[in-house]
């Protein structure tokens, strides 16, 4: 769970309740609207752009492999889905921008801490933001909620 801003960082992945904000006011591409692990791909003061993340594949999808990943096991193995193998997938199209507040309310049933962070190593951060630079122009255009 995050407790503050300075916990948000790009790279960093929380699980974010998305029944507690408005997705469709705040997504590019297609809204999803149940609770995601999301990747911080940019953090201001007053913007957090994050890229739900999904278990699994389906046309337009790109891959997050599971040695790509470091955390929580439920992050980085995804034990509810054993056939994954550990990966995760996710929409180049989709962004989401949230406030740091609503972001951190968002977080509450995310079981990574400060000490230790579910994240994405940094070539995968690199590959994820060239894969989604329309949707991330895209989501600072966006009213964060």
């Amino acid at each position: 769970m995050l407790t503050c801003a300075e916990e948000i960082f790009p790279g960093r992945v929380v699980m974010l309740d998305a029944n507690l904000f408005d997705v469709n006011r705040c997504a590019t591409g297609s809204a999803s609207i149940r609770s995601h692990f999301c990747l911080c791909l940019e953090a201001t003061p007053v913007r957090v752009c994050w890229l739900p993340i999904n278990s699994g594949i389906s046309p337009g999808r790109l891959p997050i492999l599971p040695q790509e990943k470091r955390g929580h096991p439920n992050w980085v193995y995804n034990p509810k889905k054993k056939d994954s193998n550990g990966l995760s997938y996710f929409h180049p199209s989709q962004v989401w921008s949230l406030t740091p507040k609503t972001s951190c309310l968002a977080s509450r049933h995310d079981l990574s801490t400060r000490a230790a962070p579910n994240l994405v190593l940094a070539g995968c951060l690199a590959r994820v933001l060239s894969d989604c630079s329309l949707a991330l122009r895209l989501a600072r255009g966006l009213e964060p909620v």
